[in-house]
């Protein structure tokens, strides 16, 4: 095999609480992720030397400033091979969104190149190479829901009957993960969402006491700073979501329905008030 093809699927959080700081300065989180349909397309081609990173988004940027190049880099400086790679991205997951649309990109190149190069590279070793890219990147290796702990790379994968149907909205604003986590510095936090509930209605399988317990520290903080993601938030609702809650750092707002058709039914109204908004579902 020379070229492979994958889908790269965005996450959203279901529950997202900073714990304070380890002592190299990285904020330690507790985090109950899940990835959805929305997804990037990653296109890995072995090359004789040399990685090169494309995009079809011109807003995104090429080469090295591109978190697939350092994915590509990071992989060739952990395996003695020799080779290269030439990358091609597909965008759809909209960007500096909350979804971590880069660090799903970064890990299916992991994958793809793990997999061109017949490496054999067990889970645990592309997570230690992936954590050193970002810390979303060693969860999007997988699909499952997740628990994600430390700085996002330990992970307890979590058995769950649900499928979610989804909603996400992207206001037109983007924010910087560092600096919202710096905003987040500023001031003790003082709600907490309920972590270990949420995993239990998870397992359970039960949708309206997970719907109930959803929650981020980010939405406590930049919600109410940003009226784009509480108009959002609001819209959604309006819409016929269950429950609405920021994904991530934000902006990306996303909405859980009843079902897909309500889902579908549902990004109709808003896209027709001008909203750019997406309708999937999560991944098993």
């Amino acid at each position: 095999m020379d070229k492979l093809i994958m889908a790269a699927p965005a996450k959203i959080n279901l529950g997202l609480d900073i714990l304070g700081k380890n002592t190299h300065g990285y904020h330690l989180v507790d985090m109950v992720m899940a990835r959805i349909s929305l997804c990037d397309e990653v296109c890995v081609e072995k090359t004789s030397e040399s990685i090169s990173v494309s995009c079809d988004n011109p807003h995104i940027p090429d080469g090295e400033a591109n978190i697939a190049y350092r994915a590509a880099d990071a992989f060739f400086s952990a395996m003695p091979v020799r080779g290269g790679a030439k990358i091609s991205i597909k965008k759809r997951i909209p960007q500096s969104a909350g979804l971590a649309g880069g660090s799903a990109d970064a890990a299916a190149v992991l994958k793809l190149l793990n997999k061109l190069y017949e490496t054999g590279l067990s889970d645990e070793r592309l997570e230690k190479i992936a954590v050193k890219i970002g810390a979303d990147v060693p969860y999007c290796l997988h699909s499952a829901f997740a628990r994600a702990e430390g700085i996002g790379e330990k992970l307890t994968f979590i058995e769950s009957p649900l499928l979610l149907s989804v909603v996400v909205v992207k206001p037109p604003i983007s924010i910087s993960t560092k600096w919202a986590y710096m905003e987040m510095d500023k001031k003790p936090i003082k709600m907490h969402p309920h972590i270990e509930q949420i995993i239990s209605y998870l397992k359970q399988g039960d949708q309206e006491g997970l719907m109930d317990s959803i929650g981020n520290v980010f939405y406590d903080r930049l919600g109410s700073r940003f009226s784009e993601i509480g108009q959002s938030r609001d819209k959604l609702m309006d819409s016929g979501a269950k429950v609405a809650m920021m994904s991530g750092s934000g902006p990306s707002v996303f909405g859980i329905f009843d079902s897909e058709e309500a889902a579908e039914e549902a990004v109709n109204v808003l896209k027709s008030q001008g909203l750019e908004c997406y309708a999937g579902a999560t991944l098993s």
